[in-house]
C-alpha cells in the first residue's frame, strides 16, 4: 500500500481550521464525538446476533456493488493511509429492508447521498457526511432468510452504541441511556 502523507485530508478539510483561536475551539467541538462501549451489553447481545458476513466500500464509490437484499449496514470513519494502525469509528448503524417490505441495503445506501449537500430532515447525518466525506466507509451484511434486519440492527446498536444512532435500541438500553444522560 502506498503511503500518501499529503493527501489524507483535502485542501477543503485543511482550510476549515481558522487562524483565530476562538473559532478553532468552536470547530474542535464540532469534530468531537463521544463513544460509549459497555462490556455488559456486548456480553448480553453478541450471542443473539446471527452469522453476518460484512463487506465494505468507500461511501459513494461509483464501482461499489451493494446488494439489493435485506440486511444491516454501518457508516464508519476510517483512516487507511498505511501510517496509522488499522482503525475505524462506527458512527451509525441502520437496516435495509424488513420482513414484509421491499426495501434493501442498496436502496437505503442511495438515500444517504443527499445528506452531504444539505441537512434535510437529519442535520447530524449532514454533519457526518460533509465533515468526513473522504473518510466514510459503508459496511453491509445480508441478514439470513427469516431474520429481521430491524432486530439485528437493534442488537448491533446495543453493542456498539454509535454516536449518530439514537432510537434503535432495546427498551432497556434506551432506559439505561436516558438514565445516564447519553
Amino acid at each position: 500500500m502506498a503511503i500518501q502523507l499529503n493527501y489524507e485530508y483535502s485542501q477543503e478539510d485543511l482550510n476549515r481550521m481558522p487562524d483565530d483561536p476562538i473559532q478553532r475551539t468552536l470547530l474542535l467541538r464540532a469534530y468531537t464525538q463521544d463513544f460509549t462501549l459497555i462490556p455488559h451489553y456486548y456480553n448480553e447481545f453478541i450471542s443473539e446476533l446471527p452469522p453476518l458476513e460484512w463487506e465494505s466500500c468507500k461511501f459513494k464509490d461509483p464501482d461499489a456493488d451493494i446488494p439489493d437484499e435485506k440486511g444491516v449496514y454501518a457508516f464508519s470513519i476510517k483512516f487507511d493511509n498505511g501510517i496509522l494502525p488499522s482503525n475505524s469509528y462506527v458512527m451509525y448503524i441502520g437496516k435495509g429492508g424488513e420482513i414484509g417490505n421491499n426495501s434493501s441495503i442498496s436502496k437505503r445506501y442511495q438515500t444517504y447521498f443527499k445528506y452531504e449537500d444539505a441537512a434535510h430532515d437529519r442535520p447530524r447525518l449532514h454533519t457526518l457526511f460533509s465533515m468526513w466525506k473522504d473518510h466514510i466507509t459503508y459496511s453491509f451484511a445480508r441478514t439470513p432468510e427469516g431474520i429481521s434486519p430491524g432486530e439485528v440492527e437493534q442488537k448491533l446498536n446495543n453493542i456498539l452504541q454509535p454516536p449518530f444512532s439514537f432510537m434503535d435500541y432495546t427498551a432497556q438500553v434506551r432506559l439505561d441511556r436516558r438514565g445516564a444522560n447519553l
